[in-house]
């Protein structure tokens, strides 16, 4: 599995989000609890985690209670201090995970002025649209917030091995992440796959070397070993697994064969000797081992060459 933490620095997103601010409009980013992440004050952002929070619902009395409900409708609500003001908002979760909302709020006065320069056309009309105004800065706004939860759900994804897909064609710092996030993706997947393909042919190795292929615990419990133990010792693998390998050496090699082992387990290296090993059917079985142990797995590898054939071959020589 792969971690990744990705660190984003919101601040020059939220830098244009506050210069979508129209004349007399103020744009706020609140989270869940209505913490500002963002506030025409940069002295209110952030409070709750410098020790003096400052929220919405103080500034703002039931505008909290809206922002839970799913109608996005704009209001006309009262501010704390008793001043009118026309609000609109819109609500997103990244990737998952928090959820923020962008608000924008306009006098009242501002509206009522809007509505009645030209009142004698269609003053419903006028404060449809300054709301719709107010709608189209926060959607804006959104659209800014949009590539971070593209990026977070990225992340995401790379955990559970899916495809990423991360807005590369967004400007600014977003796009600069996005470009690096999809080049190390990239990468991650490229050497995945060949640790993938090094694993099968590990496993395919096993499966058909006529070799006898061990892997056993620090005190010599067999683990796994290959198909071939039939042919070379007579055993069917499963009957193998889980006995002591110093069963079915002969006896007179054992102590030879723990010490090459200990030599293996203690140095950290590759160790050449030869034991009997005791077949089936009672007969010895000459076989050249190579044995390595694994720190990190915690396990010996033996790899086991039946000499019989090259034994006959020298005493055929010798006689």
């Amino acid at each position: 599995m792969v971690g990744v933490i990705a660190n984003l620095d919101l601040r020059p997103v939220f830098d244009r989000i506050r210069g979508a601010a129209r004349q007399g409009s103020h744009i706020y980013v609140v989270n869940d609890s209505g913490d500002y992440l963002l506030h025409p004050d940069p002295n209110r952002e952030f409070g709750f985690q410098l020790g003096s929070p400052a929220r919405l619902q103080d500034e703002y009395p039931g505008l909290m209670e809206m922002l839970r409900s799913d109608d996005t409708t704009p209001r006309v609500i009262d501010g704390r201090s008793g001043e009118r003001l026309g609000v609109a908002w819109q609500k997103l979760r990244l990737g998952g995970g928090p959820r923020v909302a962008a608000i924008e709020t306009l006098p009242y006065a501002a509206l009522i002025a809007g509505a009645t320069t030209i009142r004698d056309s269609s003053g419903l009309a006028a404060l449809g649209a300054v709301l719709v105004a107010l709608i189209l800065a926060v959607i804006i706004a959104r659209s800014m917030t949009q590539p971070l939860g593209q990026m977070t759900r990225a992340v995401e994804g790379l955990a559970r091995n899916q495809p990423a897909v991360v807005p590369t064609e967004a400007s600014g710092e977003i796009g600069v992440l996005a470009k690096a996030f999809a080049r190390m993706d990239a990468e991650v997947r490229e050497k995945t796959a060949a640790l993938t393909r090094e694993i099968e042919e590990r496993s395919r190795l096993f499966d058909l070397s006529p070799d006898l292929i061990l892997t056993t615990d620090h005190a010599g419990n067999i683990l796994r070993v290959s198909p071939s133990c039939e042919a070379i010792a007579g055993y069917r693998p499963k009957e193998l697994v889980g006995r002591n390998g110093a069963e079915f050496v002969y006896p007179a090699d054992l102590e030879a064969a723990r010490a090459e082992i200990r030599i293996a387990r203690r140095g950290q290296q590759r160790r050449n000797f030869e034991t009997r090993w005791v077949h089936r059917d009672g007969r010895l079985v000459p076989l050249a081992w190579s044995c390595v142990w694994s720190g990190s797995e915690q396990c010996h590898f033996f790899i086991g060459r039946d000499m019989t054939e090259s034994k006959k071959a020298e005493e055929a020589l010798l006689s």
